[in-house]
């Protein structure tokens, strides 16, 4: 489980990469907050000029404590400024031009202090928009090299919402976080020396007040931070409903499905709303909590001042400008007790990114660089479960370079999951896959899937041009060489015809392309590279008859002179074969050619006879039906 320190910690390491803009912010919020204190300050003097006796005395200091702190006496601060202004303008008598040079003093610092401010608050601005951008690439860096088994454990739309949102979250508060603890302790310090010098009794009750801004912060922040954990918890999930229906939208319209999914959406929402509530009743609690904390600190400052000043003990401004400054100190309590909060909601934020993060890919990457396939790429006493279900038990099968071998077997046998082990999606349970002899665990990752080239029965395309997809990945593919995997794999022609030839955006996808389309341009997407090996994961399982013998006829040129593993359901894709890989309940339990494995008369047999049989069917079916037309 990790903590709230750890994750504003992870925020924090990746903050100060822009160490050089946050230095500058910072420095620029020390400067704003001296020209804030400085130009409140300013109110002093005119205090003097309007109810003090600033003007009854020609005399060049008045009669006042000297060293540096007596200049935070509110009582005598008027006095000290009125001074030296009056020296400055070489006058003693005439309030007006005393009054215009501290109103323009005042016009100026303001005026500085914005334009600081606004630098300040841009530059905090940058440093976050870049922050939450790194995070965001670090992020999608890494889920990009978890194992595959841990997208078949996620939602897509979970992925997405913590990718984008999570993170969003997690930095996006740090811009007035950071400004917050820059500019708003600097005003207190000044601030409370102010208030501690004139009247230390009065500043110790505005101390208590910062410390129960402190105490409401801790426990509504602790609060907010599982709420915030279960409010994104629960939108992840109203994504992943939409992100769902969405994509299955052909699904849903068949089934006439809109009113469920609907449905399903409202409930989800409904259960959102729940969550939201009891956030919104703990944050909305904060600010009434603090209001009321801030008129219980005036009235008593202003009691016991009032107090001080009827005893003689304070003066008629030195009253006025501790009320004033009193006021000025809550503010930034106020700011830095929401920094508090937000921060803890920043945590609960940052603790699902944090989750990621931490999950680490369960195929680890070798060191070994692969740059050729020599001889042969073996299976030994391999097993592999999923979980508890044992899906493939001791296989032990070698593929020779140049051979062809087939797998088939019935639905749910470990076809698909035995090429899975091949490319190393997946390590086995229990023995070893080898290439040439090497455990393929010492491979790299990266160098020995590009020994590959797949083809699986469901080609997605991305939504780019047909060139940008049968180049995916290579940034060195020439025209050339895209165009001659489009050839070999009887693509060309059909995308010659399509509006902007090989530039035509294939669409979500390839949602704009046929099924027999989309599978050319993907048998093209494998072998641009020429790759040694090449797999055929049920390529034309989901194909019309037109559409399978036009992929057909490409894979036949492909795999001409490469080491080819194609697993079919149709067993004329297989006849081919240099072997075929009959399996059944995860084991191997025949192999050879198509006509030997006929003559043993076993599962092969039977699959090919049920095939030809419902061909059979299919075909008197289709015979009748042309009868009834004519």
């Amino acid at each position: 489980m990790t903590t709230t320190r750890q994750h504003l910690t992870f925020i924090l390491r990746l903050t100060l990469r822009w160490w050089k803009l946050i230095g500058l912010a910072i420095f620029l919020g020390l400067v704003q907050a001296v020209l804030s204190s400085v130009s409140s300050l300013m109110l002093a003097p005119v205090l003097e000029i309007v109810i003090g006796s600033g003007f009854t005395s020609a005399q060049a200091e008045p009669s006042v404590s000297s060293g540096v702190l007596s200049y935070f006496d509110l009582n005598t601060i008027g006095q000290r400024l009125l001074v030296i202004v009056r020296q400055r303008i070489g006058t003693t008598t005439n309030k007006l031009p005393v009054l215009w040079t501290l109103c323009g003093l005042y016009v100026g610092l303001v005026t500085v202090e914005s334009i600081i401010a606004y630098t300040s608050r841009l530059l905090t601005f940058w440093v976050r928009l870049r922050t939450t951008h790194d995070a965001q690439i670090s992020m999608f860096q890494h889920l990009l090299n978890l194992s595959l088994s841990f997208f078949n454990r996620r939602k897509t739309g979970e992925l997405m919402s913590r990718l984008h949102n999570d993170t969003a979250a997690a930095f996006g508060p740090m811009e007035r976080i950071i400004s917050t603890f820059v500019y708003q302790p600097m005003l207190i310090v000044v601030y409370l020396t102010a208030l501690g010098y004139t009247n230390y009794k009065l500043a110790l009750v505005t101390f208590l007040v910062a410390l129960v801004h402190t105490v409401i912060s801790s426990q509504i922040g602790k609060r907010l931070r599982r709420r915030i954990v279960a409010k994104w918890d629960s939108f992840t999930h109203l994504t992943s409903i939409v992100q769902e229906a969405f994509l299955s939208i052909r699904v849903v319209k068949a089934f006439s499905a809109e009113h469920f999914e609907a449905n399903h959406f409202a409930s989800e929402v409904r259960e959102y709303e729940k969550v939201e509530r009891k956030l919104v009743a703990i944050s909305y609690a904060e600010g009434p909590l603090r209001v009321m904390v801030n008129r219980l600190a005036v009235s008593m400052v202003v009691l016991f001042a009032s107090i001080q000043l009827v005893k003689g003990e304070m003066t008629t401004s030195g009253f006025l400008l501790f009320l004033f400054f009193s006021q000025r100190l809550l503010g930034p309590i106020t700011s830095i007790g929401e920094a508090i909060v937000e921060l803890r909601m920043v945590s609960g934020s940052a603790e699902r990114a944090f989750e990621l993060l931490e999950t680490q890919p369960e195929v680890k990457n070798g060191s070994q660089v692969v740059t050729g396939f020599k001889r042969s790429l073996a299976l030994r006493d391999v097993s592999f479960s999923y979980g508890d279900e044992l899906v493939l038990r001791n296989l032990g099968l070698e593929i020779r370079k140049g051979e062809m071998v087939a797998l088939i077997g019935p639905s749910g046998v470990g076809k698909s999951t035995l090429t899975d082990l091949l490319l190393r999606f997946y390590d086995p349970t229990e023995g070893i896959v080898e290439l040439d002899g090497v455990d393929i665990r010492r491979f790299t990752q990266a160098s020995y899937r590009r020994l590959f080239g797949v083809v699986s029965q469901e080609n997605l395309l991305f939504n780019d041009t047909v060139h940008n997809n049968i180049a995916y990945g290579r940034s060195d593919i020439t025209d050339e060489e895209i165009i001659w995997a489009a050839r070999i794999a009887n693509a060309h022609d059909f995308v010659m015809q399509l509006p902007q030839g090989y530039d035509t955006l294939v669409g979500d996808r390839g949602i704009r392309l046929s099924g027999g389309q989309r599978q050319r341009i993907a048998i093209a997407r494998a072998v641009v590279t020429c790759p040694p090996i090449l797999i055929f994961d049920e390529a034309t399982s989901a194909l019309d008859s037109e559409s399978e013998r036009l992929v057909q006829q490409a894979i036949e040129q492909v795999i001409k002179g490469s080491t080819a593993i194609v697993v079919a359901q149709r067993l004329s894709t297989v006849q081919m074969a240099d072997r075929i890989v009959v399996l059944d309940k995860g084991q191997i339990v025949e192999m050879g050619t198509h006509a030997e494995l006929l003559e043993k008369g076993g599962l092969y047999k039977r699959l090919c006879e049920m095939q030809f049989r419902d061909n059979v069917e299919v075909g008197e079916l289709k015979e009748l039906a042309k009868e009834v037309i004519s």
